[in-house]
């Protein structure tokens, strides 16, 4: 009988803590913030959650930076390849500066595919982080001879090749290719370790969720970044459940752009439109805040300052759009820039007053690379239907 006593007495301390465990829980669940980040391909959302892990979070240990070698060095093949294919293809065709650099074009496009573990992620893996680099992510030095990257450098300085990559409107070329390249000596070398502009700017293509957690003021947030392939947005509605507000990101400076994807040539820009008029009209998300982020500025003020796109050919209304006179105010940017932010703007923000809901929108203009701009971003929840940016130097809406 004491015996059964003290069972008993064991079995309810047991529920007892239990139900003080799944109390905590329930706490921290309901003290922290779930952010979900979607946006289309290309438009910067990964680049997004690796800049607040770096500001806010973890960040990048060595160990975790030398997990992106692999991929930096496939961004930097794929890009150097596209370009020698872009002699042929783009009309009229282009010639090499130099005829005898044409042995240097069969080294490269010769040069094997490295080996890769078979699924590209975008962190290092969470259960292991100090032996990520040497056991998630080995490098495959074979992949990469010293002919392709004595052969990279000098096609890289070749006057046909450079004229390629000013055309690379014309033909599919990563944003972050001229980076690569340009540090083509320091990536081939044995003892290369990224940087964590590296790590920002690398381009891995992935059909996984990514999740970064870090704390701002006290305050804890989930960040969720869901694949931005067309064939993964399915799998958006299953994530919108106890979400507090949605991270739309916009690639502004893809409005001469066409998705990489798409067999019908569908502008980048005008996709995100689609897909944010989706989003924004869609039932799960009446109550909850968007978020948006009118993402790679730097990029859109080159095209638009260089004078080598002109919105208008790609979208006609921009020809009598007229700049608000509060944007202008105090800024030292090419007006024609900020004429061009101000419309992509408003192009998104009628979408969110021509419907009666009751959610709420907030634009921002941000570059996700510039890691210096985004010390002033902050965060800071209202409640649960309802973030607000207070302060932010990254988007100065």
């Amino acid at each position: 009988m004491a015996k059964s006593g003290k069972n008993w007495k064991e079995m309810c301390k047991k529920v007892f803590n239990k139900d003080q465990e799944l109390e905590r829980e329930q706490n921290d669940f309901q003290k922290t913030y779930r952010l979900l980040v979607l946006g289309t391909k290309e438009s910067g959302k990964t680049t997004m959650m690796k800049q607040m892990r770096i500001l806010y979070g973890a960040g990048y240990t060595e160990r975790d930076r030398k997990y992106f070698i692999q991929d930096i060095r496939l961004n930097l093949k794929e890009s150097i390849q596209k370009l020698v294919e872009a002699l042929k293809t783009l009309e009229p065709q282009i010639e090499l500066e130099r005829s005898r650099n044409q042995s240097h074009v069969a080294v490269v496009m010769r040069s094997p595919v490295p080996h890769t573990n078979g699924s590209f992620t975008v962190e290092p893996p969470r259960e292991s982080p100090s032996h990520s680099a040497e056991v998630h992510h080995v490098v495959d030095k074979d992949a990469f001879p010293e002919e392709f990257w004595d052969s990279t450098e000098i096609l890289w300085i070749d006057a046909g090749i450079q004229t390629a990559y000013r055309r690379r409107a014309e033909f599919q070329l990563p944003d972050n290719s001229k980076y690569f390249l340009d540090r083509t000596s320091e990536i081939r070398r044995p003892d290369y370790v990224p940087s964590e502009q590296d790590v920002l700017r690398v381009r891995i293509q992935s059909s996984k969720s990514m999740e970064t957690i870090f704390t701002v003021d006290n305050v804890r947030y989930n960040m969720f970044d869901v694949a931005g392939q067309r064939d993964q947005r399915g799998k958006w509605l299953q994530c919108f459940n106890n979400i507090t507000a949605i991270f739309f990101v916009v690639p502004a400076s893809g409005y001469n752009l066409v998705l990489q994807d798409s067999e019908e040539g569908t502008n980048r820009l005008a996709e995100s439109f689609h897909v944010f008029n989706m989003l924004w009209n869609s039932k799960w998300l009446t109550r909850k805040s968007v978020i948006l982020f009118l993402n790679k500025m730097d990029q859109l003020r080159e095209k638009i300052s260089s004078g080598q796109a002109g919105l208008e050919l790609f979208f006609p209304e921009f020809q009598a759009y007229t700049t608000p006179s509060y944007a202008s105010s105090g800024s030292t940017d090419d007006p024609e820039f900020i004429r061009a932010k101000y419309f992509i703007r408003n192009e998104i923000m009628k979408i969110t007053t021509a419907s009666n809901t009751q959610h709420v929108c907030y634009p921002h203009f941000t570059s996700a690379i510039d890691t210096e701009n985004s010390e002033g971003l902050r965060w800071v929840p209202r409640d649960h239907s309802e973030i607000k940016i207070q302060q932010a130097t990254l988007c100065d809406a």
